[in-house]
């Protein structure tokens, strides 16, 4: 019985370090997502929809470390200029390197 209890004691303690592991640190709950997402606006539900399906289709490429091309950029940049909370949808990219793209854009001009 003492056997059994511990084995259920790794399984759990390994099964939450495994969530942890591949959750955002500091994110919110499920319970206060969906509750923060009664109040939002559909436009920003579909432009934060559009923004994680476009980091899925990125992940998906054959290679293993798959590069950004200069449209995929220009859709981040996109929906960080009209979402805002572009922040925690974001989860591929660090937001600073989206920031650093905007600032070059105007480089260019």
């Amino acid at each position: 019985m003492n056997l059994l209890r511990h084995i259920v004691g790794w399984v759990r303690s390994s099964a939450g370090a495994m969530w942890e592991a591949v959750t955002p640190h500091g994110g919110p709950s499920v319970a206060r997502g969906v509750a923060a997402d009664i109040v939002r606006s559909r436009r920003e539900l579909v432009i934060e929809n559009a923004m994680l399906r476009q980091q899925v289709v990125i992940l998906r490429k054959k290679s293993p470390h798959p590069r950004l091309t200069m449209c995929d950029r220009l859709r981040f940049l996109l929906a960080a200029a009209v979402l805002p909370t572009w922040r925690v949808a974001l989860a591929i990219v660090q937001p600073e390197i989206v920031l650093r793209w905007h600032r070059e854009g105007f480089r260019m001009f």
